[in-house]
């Protein structure tokens, strides 16, 4: 989130996720925090992502997953793209 210090990202992780009586614990807020191509839109999104994921016992890996892409320094329009042919295929293997 270019203009936003590491600070204020973590407490808008804890804040968005908060709403929703969620949280992560400190080392996994570190890990999105620090992360260089995470713009708000970008930070949204993977917070809804992780909110409904479902399966706690993998949460690092689903985080590590969508902070992977080093393609860009920080996020645009092409990180979005990247992670929006992530949604269909998480809905893809949804059961039922």
């Amino acid at each position: 989130m270019r203009g936003h210090g590491n600070r204020e990202r973590k407490r808008m992780i804890y804040s968005y996720l908060a709403q929703y009586h969620k949280r992560l614990d400190n080392r996994q807020v570190d890990e999105i925090a620090s992360a260089r191509q995470t713009s708000s839109l970008f930070l949204k999104a993977l917070l809804d992502e992780l909110r409904i994921f479902g399966m706690f016992e993998r949460i690092n890996e689903r985080i590590s997953y969508y902070l992977q892409s080093e393609t860009v320094g920080a996020f645009t329009s092409a990180s979005w793209s990247a992670l929006s042919k992530i949604t269909p295929m998480r809905m893809a293997a949804r059961p039922g």
